[in-house]
């Protein structure tokens, strides 16, 4: 085990000691973390000592009001009970860091929060999440999509139910581009072709700030080239295929048709540039496509979606596999009326709000099925194909180290600090040390 790793693992070991004084670091700056709001509950008049609280987490962006619409809708249909909203900055990782620290150390203060599909091993193997068995048996799981009933599993329990599917998509300007591109060759000559088209200051935008959309990113140009990061258990990322795939992706970074501007790009960041109607191309995932489509953006009805392009190697198209879940704190004062919430959020009627307001993918199959839905999103049919093609990130307790690692190696393989083989080999090293402890 290198040294680094071995501090890694050291600190994941100290931290829950570290944080049991909660009041430390929770009670002094939960402020800093969460904008607290309460929901009206105006359709009946309870007093405070007949009205039961439900506490709900929730970061990011709420895009369209959807998050604002469903909690009135809950609101509505559960009069007697009374729900505050805890909201957390936007990033996964500022949400991940904020929920690790209030877990780790018991904190009760919230039953409900929303999380990445990334986080599910980790916070079941740690005890920090209730397993919802009891409330979700398998009968319920058939009503959604397979991939996102995957994503919240572990050692054969479920820890979670699903609310938002994610996978990345190809967004390209049909007013500029006849037909999308099917390889990165291709998006490339088309892009170098199209970049004297008016206001275009871009070819192509993605996000390769250092955070987790780095690695997600990454992970589709190397899936895109027939690469892989897992086999049967077996880390496999050390390939020809993987290391040409981030070469590739290093190449664009540094080409004519993108910009050092998208080493500061996260999603909104991206999101904004192509509202602008500054860019040809741009990779991203569903909710785009709706925010793209606003009265606001520049390019309303002029936006196309498709799948991913291929890489040189590539045979069939992929991305990196997306979403968000609900999950009830192991610390909830109240775990049945945690799930009554949970349960009306990931409903239909609410997956239905959601997809409409806020342009998210939901993870019932009878959603797609609705004439609202894909009169708003009329490239739905063929998306469940893209989702179900979807890659998953490493599933380990572990993966919060497993992305640093990627992380730090993509970042100085895009500045030059090292080459794309070496960066392919220290995560090789550091995947097996990991994901051999557990």
């Amino acid at each position: 085990m290198t040294r680094r790793i071995k501090l890694i693992v050291t600190l994941m070991i100290l931290i829950t000691a570290l944080f049991v004084i909660k009041e430390t670091f929770w009670g002094t700056h939960q402020k800093s973390f969460f904008m607290d709001q309460e929901t009206d509950s105006s359709t009946v008049n309870y007093t405070e000592s007949e009205q039961k609280a439900i506490v709900y987490s929730y970061g990011s962006s709420d895009h369209g009001g959807s998050v604002k619409r469903t909690l009135e809708l809950f609101q509505e249909s559960n009069p007697d009970i009374k729900v505050k909203l805890q909201q957390l900055p936007g990033t996964s990782d500022s949400q991940y860091n904020a929920y690790q620290i209030a877990l780790s150390s018991g904190d009760d203060s919230f039953d409900v929060f929303h999380a990445d599909v990334i986080w599910t091993a980790q916070f079941a193997f740690s005890d920090w999440i209730l397993p919802l068995d009891q409330f979700f048996p398998p009968s319920m799981h058939m009503k959604f999509l397979p991939n996102t009933i995957e994503s919240c599993m572990y050692n054969g329990k479920i820890y979670a139910v699903p609310n938002v599917a994610d996978v990345p998509l190809l967004f390209y300007r049909k007013d500029i581009v006849e037909k999308p591109p099917k390889t990165y060759a291709e998006l490339i000559a088309l892009a170098r072709k199209n970049l004297s088209a008016p206001g275009i200051k871009y070819g192509f935008i993605f996000q390769a700030s250092t955070y987790e959309g780095l690695v997600c990113n990454v992970l589709d140009f190397i899936w895109n080239n027939g690469g892989k990061v897992l086999e049967n258990n077996k880390v496999v990322i050390n390939s020809p295929e993987a290391i040409e795939g981030l070469q590739l992706f290093i190449d664009i970074i540094h080409s004519d048709i993108s910009s050092p501007d998208v080493l500061s790009f996260q999603e909104d960041d991206s999101t904004v540039a192509f509202q602008d109607g500054s860019a040809i191309f741009m990779r991203n995932w569903p909710y785009a496509y709706k925010q793209s489509n606003t009265d606001h953006s520049k390019i309303k009805g002029k936006v196309g979606i498709a799948p991913l392009p291929l890489g040189p190697k590539g045979k069939s198209h992929h991305g990196t596999l997306g979403g968000w879940n609900y999950m009830i704190n192991r610390h909830s004062k109240d775990p049945a009326l945690a799930w009554e919430f949970v349960e009306w959020m990931s409903s239909y009627e609410a997956q239905v709000v959601n997809s409409t307001y806020g342009g998210k993918l939901p993870t019932r199959k009878a959603v797609y099925k609705n004439p609202t839905i894909q009169k708003l999103k009329p490239w739905l049919g063929g998306f469940q194909n893209i989702y179900e093609a979807a890659q998953p990130r490493p599933v380990s307790p572990y993966y919060a180290s497993v992305s640093e690692s990627m992380q730090t190696n993509f970042s100085k393989a895009i500045i030059g600090k090292i080459d794309a083989k070496t960066a392919i080999e220290n995560i090789e090293r550091d995947m097996n040390t990991l994901l051999s402890i557990h």
